[in-house]
């Protein structure tokens, strides 16, 4: 790009984020779920960080969305996803905790659950699929012949193209060699008919894919077409044409947030920033640990019952039995049962409990119960069977019935076998009681918030299993 017009370029863009900035700014400093600018907000929350990618430093969008979007707005529609929510608004601000709340545990169960509902556009799915399972998929849809194009079909080819190669942070591992040159060919295909059509989106969309297959692609032309068409106030129209009339946000936003992209990509023309590995996702191990830290503040005065100190051990990792302040305890037996399945498979908190606990025998225990005592006593267990289909069948029923008491007494019985590959409803249950935990902590009674604990854990050695299990020595 010439050094006139690259001068040029950064002026447009800069007018374009200061008409943003303003925008953004009027908003108020809470959007509801119902507010008519909430999908705008939400799209310039998912796009700033990648502007920020693109110029190595924090772009000022950026900046100034984190101003008006918080945790808490991501974590409600993360919470709606999960419940089963599909608008295009909870969605498209989700999607903004790729960059801004990647951490939080409700948020990682909710990409879970997106990443593997099919009726979820396929872009959408491919930026939450971090084992890349869907790339193949993806790369085939990429290669397909188009024959007639329209301004929809455009745009969903650019957003699924935008994610396969990850807004430009990383160049995807292709299965076949020629898929880039028929990507290529099919974006310049695109490019001539949106700019035949006068489609700002659709221009600046395709100019930006051309760029991340071709680094060296010259988007002088399309960039300087797109630039003459930038309206008195900054935004950008839909159509490339002449106007003077102002943009609300709810209108505006697409086409700008779109032409900036593809305007500051060839500007930059790689990516600057940080290329950081994607989160290793445990949600249901995060948001244990995360109650359990809750309720020690709650019980900060108050000692915890024995029960209650195992569970919180087993969540943290710490030895919440010391606390206690008690050097030896004998046990009843049905208190010997109950601890043993609170430790079972869990090598840790079975430790500390046999370092402070005197443990006797149970006669007449079933074969379930004599295995979680045999664990906490530090026996050898050999867990190797595989999970019986009628059990399997029963866990699923209660999943597809929301039956929680049943689904949580099925996963209790799951634990002493060996998994097999688990039907979608029994995951996508699990989701739903790790989200209601999640949501039901802050105000719950301390009794309810020990059984989410406790649950969260028993899911979590289930659907989030160590990569080796260790001996309960």
């Amino acid at each position: 790009m010439h050094q006139t017009v690259e001068h040029l370029a950064h002026t447009v863009s800069t007018r374009g984020l200061e008409w943003l900035r303003q925008k953004i700014m009027d908003l108020p400093e809470f959007c509801g779920p119902d507010h008519p600018d909430l999908l705008a907000l939400a799209t310039a929350a998912r796009v700033g960080p990648i502007l920020s990618g693109l110029r190595g430093r924090p772009s000022p969008l950026e900046v100034i969305v984190r101003r008006r979007v918080t945790p808490d707005m991501i974590r409600q529609a993360a919470r709606h996803c999960v419940q089963g929510g599909r608008d295009p608004a909870a969605l498209q601000m989700f999607l903004a905790g790729i960059f801004l709340t990647p951490q939080d545990p409700l948020w990682q169960l909710a990409g879970r659950t997106l990443a593997q509902d099919k009726n979820v556009p396929l872009s959408k799915r491919l930026a939450l699929d971090v084992d890349h399972r869907l790339h193949g998929v993806a790369e085939r849809a990429l290669t397909r012949p188009i024959n007639q194009l329209t301004s929809q079909q455009v745009m969903a080819y650019g957003r699924l193209l935008v994610q396969v190669f990850d807004f430009g942070r990383t160049r995807p591992r292709l299965a076949d060699k020629r898929s880039i040159t028929r990507m290529y060919t099919i974006l310049t295909q695109m490019e001539e008919w949106a700019l035949a059509n006068r489609c700002t989106c659709s221009v600046a969309l395709t100019t930006f894919c051309l760029q991340l297959v071709d680094p060296d692609h010259d988007a002088t032309d399309a960039v300087v077409e797109l630039m003459q068409y930038q309206r008195g106030d900054g935004s950008f129209p839909h159509r490339l044409g002449f106007s003077t009339d102002p943009q609300e946000l709810t209108t505006g936003i697409m086409p700008t947030l779109v032409a900036i992209l593809a305007i500051q990509g060839a500007i930059y023309r790689r990516w600057r920033g940080r290329v950081t590995g994607p989160v290793q996702a445990r949600p249901f191990h995060a948001a244990a640990r995360t109650l359990a830290e809750c309720a020690l503040r709650r019980l900060s005065d108050d000692a915890p019952t024995l029960e209650q100190a195992v569970i919180l051990g087993r969540a943290t990792g710490r030895d919440q039995i010391a606390a206690l302040g008690v050097s030896h305890w004998v046990l009843s037996p049905a208190q010997s049962v109950r601890l043993a399945a609170l430790c079972f498979r869990d090598p840790i908190s079975a430790r500390h409990v046999r370092s402070r606990i005197r443990l006797n025998d149970v006669p007449e225990l079933n074969d379930v119960g004599q295995a979680e005592l045999n664990w906490l006593q530090g026996r050898p267990i050999v867990i190797s069977d595989p999970l019986p289909p009628a059990l399997l069948a029963l866990w699923a029923r209660a999943a597809t019935a929301n039956d929680d008491a049943t689904f949580m007494h099925c996963t209790r019985l799951a634990s002493h076998f060996h998994m097999r590959p688990l039907p979608r409803a029994i995951h996508a249950m699990s989701d739903r009681l790790a989200s209601s935990a999640i949501a039901d902590s802050d105000d719950a009674p301390l009794g309810r918030v020990m059984s989410h604990i406790h649950h969260l854990t028993l899911m979590a050695q289930i659907f989030e299993p160590a990569d080796r299990m260790e001996a309960a020595a």
